[in-house]
């Protein structure tokens, strides 16, 4: 089922154009990553979808509403955004209440049930009553994810998720975003996630798509690789 739909979609920035005249969909379900080099116009993408940045060209549609101001809400019930800078999203006294956050609604007892659901799940139970500021930086990823999940989106937005993790804390963030049963948008310069995780790469280069389609198939590609300024994978695939 076409979920996000892009079409003849151009952007521009202080007379940058960042993207071009792109077009894609996306389907409920999918496993999608996002690559290109810096300032290809990966977490642009993102924002987009999500409304945080407007004045685009072309049509950009979420579960066929179209992205225009009157449809944000909607649309941001639908798509959780992991930003990059995962500390703007974790402001409150403690993780607890940053995870319940925006759940107001729900009352008293179904919000800390939702809570404690979410902590189990990442794992970070021991770490509800603490401050961000205490925290390491895989500690407050899991806790920024835990902030989106809370709010049960039928899509994930990661930019640049496993970004300053080291090698434990990545392989723990990559086997829950592999298991999580969601549909899946992730822009990342760590090539090998993309492999692990996704079903489909879309490559940007330039503000275009200069390929779209499996992963084996387009970043062992040598050509596609680095005639788009990026490395193939480390791994042995």
């Amino acid at each position: 089922m076409n979920f996000i739909k892009f079409q003849n979609v151009s952007f521009s920035y202080e007379n940058n154009v960042i993207l071009d005249n792109i077009s894609f969909e996306i389907n409920q379900g999918e496993s999608i990553c996002l690559v290109g080099s810096n300032g290809a116009g990966k977490s642009t993408l993102l924002q987009l979808m999500t409304g945080l940045l407007s004045n685009y060209t072309g049509s950009i549609t979420v579960e066929n509403m179209p992205v225009v101001k009157k449809n944000y809400n909607k649309i941001r019930t639908l798509l959780g955004f992991v930003f990059q800078d995962f500390d703007s999203q974790l402001f409150m006294p403690t993780i607890k209440q940053d995870i319940a956050f925006g759940l107001e609604n729900l009352g008293f007892d179904n919000i800390d049930q939702r809570v404690n659901n979410i902590a189990k799940m990442l794992n970070i139970t021991d770490i509800l009553n603490k401050p961000a500021f205490k925290l390491s930086g895989g500690e407050k990823k899991l806790a920024s994810l835990g902030t989106i999940l809370a709010i049960e989106p039928k899509c994930i937005l990661l930019d640049e998720p496993t970004t300053g993790l080291d090698p434990r804390n990545r392989k723990v963030l990559i086997n829950i975003i592999k298991n999580l049963d969601k549909t899946k948008i992730i822009t990342t310069h760590d090539l090998d996630i993309a492999m692990e995780i996704c079903q489909r790469v879309i490559v940007l280069s330039n503000g275009k798509i200069v390929a779209d389609g499996n992963p084996h198939d387009i970043l062992l590609n040598e050509d596609i690789m680095l005639n788009n300024g990026l490395e193939l994978p480390l791994g042995k695939y």
